[in-house]
């Protein structure tokens, strides 16, 4: 289903955030060129991650548009990598990635808030069609039981 993929591309996007954010803070209080490329390298890698989570996105949208559902306002996330940030590096920059890598796992959050909201209507349509299907089924088995051959 198209919503588990996308809670799955959601955990992970978090999970690579977290270590962006590690590696962040250490290269605040001290870095070194070790540090710096471990954090652009987790950078790098919750960039993907974000990408990643942009296409399962869109997937289930055009999805939800065939029943009529909509997942709500934008689930758009901004980029966080700048060349500023790679080019200047320094506390400013390192404060401003943790600051955008806190700003995306709050929208991320929301994100992940509005799916779940979706994937309980859908669960709520997939019961009903389910016990339509069975009282259709019943229906079907009086009838034939009827039959006169």
């Amino acid at each position: 289903m198209a919503a588990s993929r996308v809670r799955k591309a959601i955990d992970t996007v978090l999970e690579c955030l977290s270590h962006a954010d590690e590696w962040a803070t250490w290269d605040i209080f001290g870095g070194g060129m070790r540090i710096d490329e471990s954090k652009r390298e987790n950078l790098e890698t919750a960039q993907d991650a974000v990408e990643a989570l942009q296409i399962e996105l869109r997937r289930f949208k055009n999805e939800l548009a065939d029943i009529d559902i909509e997942i709500g306002t934008s689930t758009y996330i901004e980029g966080f990598l700048r060349f500023s940030e790679w080019f200047f590096d320094g506390i400013f920059a390192d404060y401003s990635i943790i600051k955008r890598i806190e700003e995306a796992r709050e929208r991320i959050c929301e994100i992940r808030g509005r799916i779940m909201l979706v994937a309980t209507k859908l669960e709520e349509r997939e019961t009903a069609v389910n016990a339509a299907l069975a009282e259709l089924g019943s229906e079907l088995e009086r009838i034939l039981l009827n039959i006169d051959i």
